[in-house]
């Protein structure tokens, strides 16, 4: 009998590219078996990049062959996967570099083909063909082309606009009104030169010298901040209030902490985790919601890209938005003490009842145990312990997947208390409702790793990308998700364009947004 990458290459071999995606029955029975063997893709990739795992033994996503880190691009159809993750990594590649200057100077007779004068003529006939202008840049049909993509990727036209290089020309101006061409601040002294200095980068590190204490230490340059000498002016206070205030909370449960504690990952740049304990390997992020957001540098991956590097290194790191803290801390501070087994009142499910809920009831308790508070639900199932509510369970048909039964929208228990066993019950009083029914269900990633999950018998099955939510850039402590700015919504914007897109227009409306980490797919059978 065949294997599965015998059946998939029999497939591809016998059946045009045209007609793959029409022909999908001839293998439909396997499609379930090829889904299981490249769970470790997005849901939304292609189903030919599934085939191309599994003809080509593929388990994991492939990384950048210079970096090492970041997932790279597949192409499309069946050929497979770029080498690298961006330009700047691909020209990094020394092989690379080397066959592209020996074909250039083959035939160019240097080294880059940008060099050869008859590409530089080639190019500029070509502009004056197409522009009226010797070089394509001084055309305004370029200068229109680049505002667009510049207010795309930065909500602005013009560089002059941006923060993040108002901020980049700042101190390169900083750097140059020196004789001696330094960089220098009242309270430190650099201990770089500029051929030294790359620019403000987050995780570029440069050396520094307290002009109070005379301390060498190592800080970097980024979103307005300066370098610091921590013996002179301790972490508490320069960091944001909420954060002290969580990590001084975190130490009066008696547990050991280091504050901003920096972790490097290679030569050139490092992660830092706001509050990490050692003894548990665990870190906790406070994300200031501006200064976690897009428009502060904060990209779609930001989050998810630290979470990763974290789980690699056995960290669980949780990241608590700064409204949660403002708005809802008693359910965060129950949520952690959850984590760090600190919780005060403790139930065994056994001593508990299984109630069928009203919404009313169910409204309530969700608002004020459930950081996302109450959705809509079909089944709503409690545990009661001495006639009081203690851990609520609600499930509806799938929200965005109808290849499922139910999806689980919300669990939770009362704050401050840890019904021991009370999931397992929860989940068992489904079964008998509904047998033979799957249940899928998606884990914030921001809080958990979904390990409780797996004790009950669920299945990691894939990931989203990470969703964002809107907020108004003059107010940080209301965020909105991005279902509620869905099209319908967008029309009663106060400045709606219909040739812009949501983000587009969301900017123009004064609005920003911050990513999560994503969700972790779980589907009990």
């Amino acid at each position: 009998m065949k294997n599965l990458k015998d059946i998939v290459k029999d497939f591809v071999d016998s059946t045009p590219s045209r007609q793959r995606c029409r022909t999908h029955k001839k293998i439909k029975e396997h499609v379930s078996k090829i889904f299981e063997k490249t769970v470790f893709l997005n849901d939304q990739v292609q189903f030919s990049q599934r085939m191309y795992c599994v003809i080509n033994d593929i388990t994991t996503h492939p990384l950048c062959l210079t970096c090492k880190k970041q997932r790279v691009n597949y192409k499309q159809g069946l050929q497979g996967y770029r080498k690298y993750c961006s330009a700047k990594c691909r020209n990094e590649d020394p092989k690379w570099q080397s066959n592209h200057e020996a074909i250039c100077l083959k035939k160019f007779g240097v080294k880059s083909a940008s060099q050869a004068k008859e590409i530089k003529e080639r190019k500029r006939q070509k502009s004056l063909e197409k522009y009226g202008t010797e070089w394509v840049t001084q055309s305004k049909h370029f200068k229109k082309e680049a505002e667009k993509t510049m207010f795309k990727k930065y909500g602005v036209k013009h560089n002059s606009q941006n923060e993040d290089i108002k901020l980049k020309k700042k101190n390169k101006i900083l750097i140059q009104s020196y004789s001696d061409r330094i960089l220098t601040y009242t309270h430190v002294q650099p201990q770089f030169n500029i051929e030294e200095y790359t620019g403000v980068e987050y995780y570029k590190l440069y050396k520094w010298k307290c002009a109070k204490c005379n301390k060498i230490f190592e800080d970097y340059l980024n979103n307005a901040h300066s370098p610091v000498c921590r013996v002179c002016y301790p972490i508490g206070k320069i960091i944001s209030k909420p954060e002290t205030e969580l990590a001084d909370w975190i130490e009066s449960l008696g547990i050991e902490i280091q504050r901003n504690k920096r972790f490097s990952y290679d030569k050139r740049k490092s992660y830092e985790i706001d509050i990490y304990i050692p003894e548990l390997k665990m870190g906790i992020e406070f994300d200031g919601i501006y200064w976690h957001s897009e428009l502060a540098g904060k990209d779609k991956n930001y989050h998810l890209n630290k979470t990763d590097f974290f789980a690699s290194q056995n960290i669980n790191l949780i990241h608590v938005f700064e409204n949660e803290w403002m708005f809802k801390k008693e359910i965060v501070k129950s949520i952690i003490k959850n984590q760090l087994n600190l919780t005060d009142d403790k139930i065994h499910a056994r001593k508990c009842e299984v109630k069928t809920l009203a919404i009313e009831i169910t409204r309530d308790f969700l608002n004020s145990n459930h950081l996302q508070g109450y959705s809509h639900a079909k089944i709503k199932l409690g545990l009661y312990y001495q006639e009081e509510l203690v851990s609520i369970f609600t499930v509806n048909k799938p929200r965005f997947n109808n290849n499922y039964d139910y999806e689980l929208v919300r669990y939770c228990n009362k704050v401050n208390t840890r019904v021991m066993g009370g999931f397992s019950k929860l989940i068992k009083a489904f079964k008998d409702m509904y047998p033979n029914k799957n249940l899928l269900s998606y884990v914030d990633r921001r809080y958990s790793q979904a390990k409780g999950y797996e004790k009950v018998g669920f299945k990691y099955i894939g990931f989203t990308s990470p969703n964002y939510w809107y907020f108004k850039n003059n107010d940080f402590t209301v965020i909105y998700n991005r279902l509620k700015f869905r099209k319908k919504e967008l029309l009663k914007l106060e400045n709606f364009n219909e040739n812009l897109t949501e983000w587009e227009n969301m900017q123009i409306n004064n609005y920003n947004r911050i990513y999560d980490c994503g969700n972790l797919k779980m589907l009990l059978e």
